[in-house]
């Protein structure tokens, strides 16, 4: 039995917008698009994969037997083949519990349920039922939320339970690929203080070691040099602006010490910020 504490807005059941068993339309396979709910996507047969912009080199395949969850508002495309009979129970939802329900990195987590037996019935319950869901049926739709609700309050255990085997990397990457991966994950995120090492390791599924020996074969910086020059770029476009002071341009780049921000930006660029404005 796991001994995880839950957070105390997982009482809430989510809501759930849609529910069905469906084949894909062709505009996911072609366009970019994302949805305004968290989407849990249950592959019954085929395979598809799922890109994110700006590493679409990067790719989440994912074959029949297996879960996808996906945050809201990410956006991404679908690649997959009709003729090979795709069909997914897709479940969009939204949940008070969102927050904390799965680490904010990466964006999209992958689920094989075969390590997950104690939900497989939940599953069907909810793969054989929602054909025949009638919105207009209250004691329906809160037994459907309920189920929801289990699935999600499991999942969490499962991935966050300290006894469980460490998932393995998701994804296998050249190191030209993984580099530009880890590139647009810091131009994302350089704002966040606590960027570092380990976090960006985590968002793309890979161990450090991997993530140090991309930067150290493919460029002639570091993580630490790369993620400092992208701080900088950012901090000198926002002095330029006009529209911050040092303490507030620093801050919004990631710097935690204002002097330590002006110290490093006049020997990169050899002039103070204060009269780079």
């Amino acid at each position: 039995m796991s001994k995880m504490q839950f957070p105390e807005k997982f009482i809430a059941m989510p809501h759930i917008f849609y529910m069905a068993v469906t084949n894909f339309e062709l505009n996911y396979r072609d366009d970019w698009h994302n949805s305004r709910y968290n989407d849990l996507i249950y592959l019954i047969s085929g395979n598809m994969t799922v890109i994110l912009p700006g590493i679409s080199e990067l790719e989440y395949p994912v074959k029949a037997g297996e879960v996808l969850l996906m945050k809201k508002d990410i956006r991404h495309k679908d690649i997959f083949n009709l003729s090979k009979g795709l069909k997914a129970l897709v479940i969009s939802y939204l949940w008070d519990g969102d927050d904390d329900f799965l680490p904010s990195v990466p964006p999209v987590h992958k689920i094989k349920l075969a390590k997950l037996p104690e939900i497989q019935s939940i599953r069907e319950y909810i793969r054989e039922n929602c054909l025949y869901q009638d919105s207009k049926c209250r004691d329906y739709t809160l037994v459907q939320h309920s189920r929801l609700h289990s699935v999600l309050i499991q999942i969490y255990d499962f991935i966050n339970n300290k006894h469980s085997e460490p998932p393995p990397e998701l994804l296998t990457y050249k190191p030209e690929k993984l580099l530009k991966a880890a590139e647009y994950y810091i131009n994302c995120n350089y704002a966040s203080v606590n960027l570092n090492k380990t976090e960006v390791a985590n968002a793309l599924s890979v161990s450090i070691s991997t993530l140090t020996r991309a930067f150290e074969r493919c460029s002639g910086y570091s993580f630490v040099e790369y993620l400092t020059f992208v701080r900088l770029n950012k901090a000198k476009q926002l002095l330029i602006s006009g529209k911050y002071r040092v303490s507030e341009v620093a801050q919004l780049c990631g710097f935690a010490d204002a002097g330590y921000f002006s110290r490093i930006f006049k020997k990169t660029f050899g002039t103070p910020p204060a009269k780079y404005q």
